[in-house]
Formats: C-alpha cells, sequence, structure tokens
C-alpha cells in the first residue's frame, strides 16, 4: 500500500492555526516546567505565583500570573515591591499594579499560545529592563504602551 503525502485543508489549517490551548493544559505544562511553583486551576481560572530571577545579579521575585482561556493574563509582582524612581510611575504597567509585557493589538499574544514559553520568559525580561531602569532611569525594553483611557469606540481600553 502507497502512502500518499496529503496537504492539510485550508478548514484543517484554519483549526489548528485557531485551536486554544485550554487552561487545564497550561496547568500541566506549567507544572512541568516550572514544579516547585504554585499552580491551580479554579473554575477555568489559572493561577500560578513562582519565583524569576532575571540575572544572576538580580534579586528573586515573586510573580503572579492569572489566566481565564479568552482574556490576557494578568502578570502581578508580588515581592519584591517594585518600586518607582523618585517620584516616577514605573514605565510599561497597568494602573502601577500589572506589568505590561506587550502591546494587544500586535497579537504578539493569543490563546494558542503557552505560558510558560511566552508570558514567563517575557516576565523576566521585563523585571531585567525594571532593573535597569531603575538604576540608570533609561527603559531600555523599548515598546509601545497604549494609554489607559482611550475612547470607548472600537479601540481597547485597559
Amino acid at each position: 500500500m502507497r502512502h500518499t503525502h496529503r496537504k492539510k485543508s485550508s478548514a484543517a489549517r484554519k483549526f489548528f492555526r485557531n485551536a486554544s490551548i485550554d487552561t487545564a493544559r497550561q496547568y500541566q505544562a506549567l507544572k512541568l516546567a516550572f514544579p516547585r511553583s504554585e499552580v491551580t486551576l479554579v473554575r477555568e481560572k489559572l493561577t500560578w505565583i513562582g519565583q524569576l530571577k532575571p540575572t544572576e545579579l538580580s534579586q528573586i521575585y515573586t510573580v503572579s500570573i492569572e489566566y481565564t482561556l479568552g482574556s490576557s493574563p494578568k502578570v502581578q509582582v508580588l515581592d519584591p515591591c517594585l518600586r518607582p524612581r523618585q517620584g516616577e510611575k514605573i514605565p510599561h504597567m497597568f494602573d502601577q499594579k500589572r506589568l505590561c509585557l506587550y502591546y494587544p493589538a500586535s497579537k504578539e499574544w493569543n490563546k494558542n499560545k503557552w505560558i510558560h514559553q511566552t508570558i514567563i520568559p517575557w516576565t523576566s525580561m521585563w523585571l531585567y529592563f525594571y532593573e535597569i531602569w531603575h538604576a540608570t532611569g533609561e527603559w531600555l525594553g523599548e515598546g509601545i504602551h497604549p494609554e489607559y483611557t482611550q475612547s470607548k469606540t472600537n479601540r481597547m481600553q485597559f
């Protein structure tokens, strides 16, 4: 019997491209990737609490990520408290509470991506840039940070 290689139909390609990774699979992947972290899943709400150390010279940060399928992961540093520089706001944060890791309109992150391969490494990079900013006053992480109070038209609100 001869096997022929068939191209996936456009419907199959679209299905796999748009297939979301459910919270149960995200939970399992986080447990495997970070066995010392705390991962909970209650009513489709995934919470990861773990420690990150961006560089050998960095301090250890305890970070929380909350995620519900269909929404953006919400990332906060629990310990130590992030400190602004002499009256300046910390760059790339929402309401000085949650980290801004990516520009949502650019679709760098979506429900088809693994948190342990994207959000957690991006959080570590954000912490690295935070440490440099805190020492120098210059944010080297680049990026776009949308305004928090955009109009209620078709634009995203934060």
